[in-house]
């Protein structure tokens, strides 16, 4: 078989089966026997899988040991472009992401742990072990994987969002930061405004169509302040967006940039 590009820490591990068949069967490059994805003496190296002849392609598998989770989205690329969904997972992961084998479907590999036993939502699977994922090595990205613990919690939080008990009503000022994030990149169209689309987009660190990196911030700010009303809160989950900069703490008088920019944002 021809070697395709990967990550390259996906290399070093011995984490690899060949596959063949409409069904994707897993084979040991070894052996040639049938893999298990629970079974490591089934694996190989990357060399030996990429070397071994008589498979469609190969394939790497998610183990418990390993700091790595697959995210396998389905249905989602129609002449290369991603349709929207699709597309705000992978801003949200910002990690290594590929064109699957049937070429209609995306894969993104990140580091962290799958946060909870549910594994599907709609086109949307996330595994962790126990699973492969055919590589193509068709890129959509850069060959980093990064750390993405919070993405991936904020990411199973959509997927599937907690029924709250019957007999409480849910608070607004002590949700997690990662319900509040989940919450604000579900929401649906507010006053014209598709407020999900622009959370995200701030979340990413993108200012296009504000006048000031100033002005957007106080908008970030002012979307979280929607559903907390607590200070700190706000000022935790706007040091872990795209829109933290050095300036978030300098001083301004009595406060910092960031305590005035979040006071603001509070006093609406």
């Amino acid at each position: 078989m021809v070697f395709i590009t990967v990550p390259p820490e996906l290399v070093h591990q011995k984490q690899w089966v060949c596959w063949k068949g409409d069904k994707k069967i897993p084979y040991d490059p070894i052996t040639g026997k049938p893999a298990s994805t629970t079974d490591p003496t089934t694996w190989a190296s990357f060399v030996i899988a990429s070397e071994a002849d008589g498979y469609r392609g190969i394939g790497f598998v998610f183990a418990a040991h390993d700091p790595y989770t697959g995210i396998d989205i389905d249905n989602c690329v129609e002449d290369g472009i991603l349709n929207a969904d699709a597309q705000k997972t992978a801003q949200l992961m910002r990690s290594y992401t590929e064109v699957s084998q049937s070429g209609n479907g995306i894969h993104i590999i990140v580091k962290g742990k799958k946060p909870g036993p549910r594994c599907r939502a709609n086109n949307v699977e996330i595994y962790g072990e126990g699973r492969y994922f055919v590589m193509t090595g068709q890129r959509r990205s850069s060959l980093n994987i990064h750390e993405r613990q919070d993405e991936l919690d904020i990411l199973y939080r959509i997927m599937f969002p907690p029924e709250p008990p019957a007999t409480e009503r849910p608070t607004q000022l002590h949700q997690s930061d990662v319900v509040m994030v989940s919450k604000l990149l579900r929401s649906s169209q507010s006053h014209g405004i598709d407020r999900s689309n622009a959370f995200m987009s701030l979340w990413m660190g993108n200012i296009q169509g504000y006048p000031s990196h100033s002005e957007a911030d106080l908008a970030f700010c002012g979307m979280l302040a929607t559903e907390s009303g607590d200070f700190d809160q706000i000022d935790r989950i706007f040091r872990k967006s795209g829109l933290y900069r050095i300036k978030w703490n300098q001083k301004r008088g009595q406060q910092t940039y960031g305590e005035a920019t979040v006071e603001r944002a509070l006093r609406g």
